[in-house]
């Protein structure tokens, strides 16, 4: 098999560009068909030629493609043409083929009907005439061509038939489905319709809806109740009707006696009754019921309504645009509150009472919390007065001791002097007896003189509580040494690493109460159990303010009673000594009246840290 394309003149292509048209030539012979397709050139059309050897070969091609014309020699070896022609006949998918046999022998009709009646359509003699071959192959080469337009032309109608069928179909699908959902959503709405006409007469609140220019289309069961008029009577009317006394028009639609007396209440109506319910004055404009501001969500305000009778009350009005409402609609829900605001007067009335007694048992707390931080501090007094008292014993007792011994010896002096046994040497270890006790007689004196006037500067501060100047190394010394028995039963070390200078313009008192509560605390609580211990105080100057670090090496504190340790009555040793006032008064004295501030900083077994910070001039 052997397949060529013929193109068609040059003048023709330029003018058109031609189908594509195939040509089946058969012939045992391969110089016939080299003669055949020669003698095709020329034609219009652009000629897919296929050669074919032999019959078998012409059937086997034809089965996979369509031909415009087969040539087919009659005489050919294995298979005649007069066979493969029946054969192209009997086989459905090929017995359309136009055959024209080309011969050199079939010159009898007898034979030529024959060929006719196996398929064939013409017949070619042998020698061929170029121009008869292409005028039969021209024919049907053009009928070939109109058939595939056609063929083209019923396929694109077919597919815009089927394309319009669909576009019908789904268009006729879509309307069918609208014409449906309409139908349902016609129901739908008749059902809400009905169900909110349902849902408005079964509400617990008042409901009302009114048109722009205020007249009422909606009236449920619960507004009858409310203000005693029926809904068939409601609707149509101004909304603004019932927002203020009723008219002589508004009578008039009433039976005589009931309407004589509404205009009788209407009559004692005034603007008094406005004020009692809440509201300034009547509505007198619909706008004044409308939300104000611009897609505004609602509007509520409280007025006054009248009823059916007359009779008012007060009425808290919330206005709202019904949404996508053409033209626009208005929904309004109508609230007695008489009774809330009579609780609300009441509420008022319990709540100024109940701030008077909070105010007074305030002032009374406040009052008996000062008594306890006064008692608290005249307690420590005492205990320092105790202790002060206590170490007073010792140099006071060698007072008395060593000037009654210096009596004796100058009494023993005297004896001997008068007798005259007095010598040198017993003079001058009189002397030296009498220099050695005057001096332990001055130490003691001088003993007794350092903690008078510690405890002097102590108790004055804490009983007078003036504001004065002071040296803050000074002030920690004296509430060091007043509590210095305290410290030495206790077998505890206090170090004070001040340096001199520190002046503060504070109350020197309080800050001595800090301190002698800072100490007694940590004997207490930070070395319980323990058989010694060191309490630390430095100081500092930072700008306007002292840092004081009070230190100890106890047994410190645990994380979650830090912040509890400062709140009053808090104490781990309750009966045992402990008041629970200590450190809260430390803090309320360092925050409230010195104004500074106190940070606890400790570690359960490594003691606590007190950081104070003081200003050094407390603010007037």
């Amino acid at each position: 098999m052997s397949q060529s394309l013929i193109s068609p003149p040059p003048s023709l292509a330029a003018a058109e560009a031609p189908l594509s048209v195939p040509v089946l030539l058969v012939d045992d012979r391969p110089e016939n068909l080299l003669a055949m397709e020669a003698l095709l050139q020329g034609l219009p059309y652009v000629l897919d030629v296929t050669c074919a050897g032999s019959g078998n070969e012409a059937l086997a091609i034809s089965l996979k493609r369509d031909f415009a014309v087969v040539l087919l020699d009659v005489q050919m070896p294995d298979m005649d043409g007069l066979e493969t022609a029946t054969l192209l006949r009997a086989n459905p998918k090929t017995r359309h083929l136009p055959i024209i046999f080309v011969t050199a022998g079939l010159h009898d009709e007898l034979r030529q009907f024959k060929g006719y009646e196996t398929g064939a359509i013409d017949f070619l003699i042998k020698p061929i005439e170029p121009v008869v071959l292409r005028s039969k192959v021209a024919v049907l080469c053009e009928l070939y061509s109109k058939c595939r337009e056609l063929e083209e032309h019923k396929a694109s109608l077919e597919a815009r038939v089927a394309e319009r069928t669909r576009s019908l179909s789904a268009l006729a699908a879509q309307l069918s489905e609208e014409v449906q959902a309409r139908r349902l959503s016609e129901q739908a709405l008749r059902d809400s319709e009905a169900r909110l006409r349902m849902v408005i007469d079964s509400a617990c609140e008042a409901f009302i809806a009114f048109s722009a220019a205020g007249i009422i289309i909606e009236w449920n069961q619960r507004a009858e109740e409310l203000v005693g008029w029926p809904r068939a009577d409601a609707l149509g009317r101004q909304v603004l009707d019932f927002l203020n006394p009723p008219t002589a028009e508004l009578g008039a639609d009433l039976p005589p006696a009931e309407g004589e007396d509404v205009l009788l209440a209407a009559a004692d109506a005034s603007d008094d009754a406005c004020a009692q319910a809440g509201a300034t004055a009547p509505v007198q404009d619909l706008e004044q019921l409308l939300p104000g501001e611009p897609g505004a969500a609602s509007r509520v305000q409280e007025l006054c309504m009248w009823r059916r009778d007359g009779s008012h009350f007060a009425l808290e009005l919330s206005v709202w645009p019904i949404p996508d409402s053409e033209p626009p609609l208005y929904g309004c829900l109508l609230r007695d509150i008489t009774t809330r605001r009579e609780q609300e007067e009441a509420h008022q009335r319990t709540s100024a009472s109940l701030q008077e007694t909070v105010a007074a048992r305030t002032a009374q707390l406040r009052q008996a919390m000062d008594q306890l931080v006064d008692t608290e501090r005249m307690a420590a007094l005492g205990g320092i007065v105790a202790a002060v008292a206590h170490d007073l014993n010792t140099p006071v007792g060698n007072l008395v001791l060593l000037a009654s011994a210096l009596r004796e010896r100058i009494a023993a002096l005297a004896t001997d002097a008068l007798e005259g046994h007095l010598t040198r040497s017993r003079l001058c270890e009189a002397v030296a007896d009498c220099k050695e006790g005057s001096g332990l007689l001055i130490r003691s004196a001088e003993r007794a003189q350092e903690l008078i006037e510690s405890f002097k500067n102590v108790a004055v501060d804490q009983t007078s509580q003036k504001r004065r100047q002071f040296d803050l190394a000074g002030c920690v010394h004296d509430i060091a040494a007043t509590l210095g028995r305290m410290t030495r039963m206790a077998n505890v070390k206090v170090e004070l690493k001040i340096p001199p200078g520190i002046a503060l313009d504070s109350y020197p008192g309080h800050l001595e109460q800090v301190f002698n509560n800072l100490i007694v605390n940590s004997i207490v609580h930070g070395f319980d159990g323990r058989s010694e211990g060191t309490i630390t105080i430095a100081a500092c100057v930072e700008g306007e303010s002292v840092r004081i670090d009070y230190r100890d090496d106890g047994v410190g504190i645990a994380s979650e009673l830090q912040q509890k340790v400062f709140e009053a009555f808090y104490s781990t040793k309750f009966g045992k000594g402990g008041s629970g006032l200590g450190l809260f008064i430390v803090r309320r004295l360092l925050c409230n009246v010195l104004k500074g501030e106190v940070k606890l900083d400790s570690t359960p077994g490594a003691g606590v840290h007190f950081a104070i910070k003081l200003p050094l001039k407390v603010p007037a």
